[in-house]
């Protein structure tokens, strides 16, 4: 084959793949916009007060994200417990007297369904209130460290579904009887926080309490774990801390002349 045949061959053959990674692209781009966006087909009530539960009756409702007045609604008032995501179960938030618009985004937060409207009625909301349940469903820890431990010092994410509580406190109890030492006080009752294990917990098995804020009453216990201490390094890194903060208090000391 001449020199002419070889690069007219070669000029053929790229055209060729340049085709077929164009037909590839092109594949793969309608297969990706195949994913379904919910529907909202109607609501179990028309008109509804706050704290009462309305049912969001649907398709395509599974992990989905929920809107009133467009602002993302908190898990806590939410109840997703059809695994055919036909329905979702929604405890009206505190909103004004008057009409109000609701809708979903599929769980990646880019596929809008249609809009949905109610009627909020004030009248009788605090008859609906005081029978509204009020309960922590679960606590969950994220990734414990190996041999389901948690260091003194170190930070990790604890997660909780609580309804009708408002505000919260998390504690972390020693099993030994010990009292609770409390590492988040009042916080959002937002279904998330990233707490730092105290030095003051005792070393052994523990659990986290997430209760409502002040009330003994309501509150639900994360499965038990071993509190151990720092690493090497990590009661160095603390230990540092400490002297810093000493040396900052001195110097704050020294400066109103104290």
């Amino acid at each position: 084959m001449n020199r002419h045949n070889i690069f007219t061959f070669t000029i053929i053959t790229l055209a060729l793949l340049a085709g077929t990674g164009t037909a590839y692209a092109q594949t793969a781009t309608s297969s990706s916009a195949t994913s379904t966006a919910p529907v909202l087909d109607k609501l179990s009530a028309m008109v509804a007060t706050p704290g009462e539960w309305l049912v969001i009756f649907g398709s395509n409702l599974t992990r989905t994200q929920i809107f009133v007045d467009a602002k993302k609604v908190p898990l806590a008032n939410l109840i997703f417990n059809d695994v055919a995501g036909k329905q979702v179960k929604y405890r009206v938030q505190d909103l004004s007297t008057g009409a109000h618009n609701v809708y979903a985004l599929d769980k990646g937060g880019k596929l809008k369904s249609n809009t949905l409207s109610f009627m909020v009625n004030r009248t009788s909301t605090t008859t609906v209130a005081t029978s509204t349940p009020k309960l922590v469903k679960y606590v969950k820890i994220d990734k414990l460290d190996r041999g389901n431990t948690w260091r003194k010092g170190t930070e990790k994410k604890v997660s909780w579904l609580a309804l009708g509580t408002g505000e919260i406190d998390i504690l972390v109890c020693a099993k030994s009887g010990t009292p609770c030492v409390q590492v988040a006080n009042k916080t959002a009752n937002d279904s998330a926080e990233v707490v730092k294990m105290p030095s003051t917990v005792k070393v052994g098995n523990s659990y986290v309490v997430v209760r409502k804020y002040r009330d003994d009453t309501v509150k639900a216990a994360s499965a038990g774990f071993m509190v151990s201490e720092p690493s090497a390094f990590m009661q160095g890194k603390m230990q540092l801390a400490s002297a810093w903060q000493a040396l900052e208090n001195f110097l704050v000391r020294v400066a109103v002349g104290e």
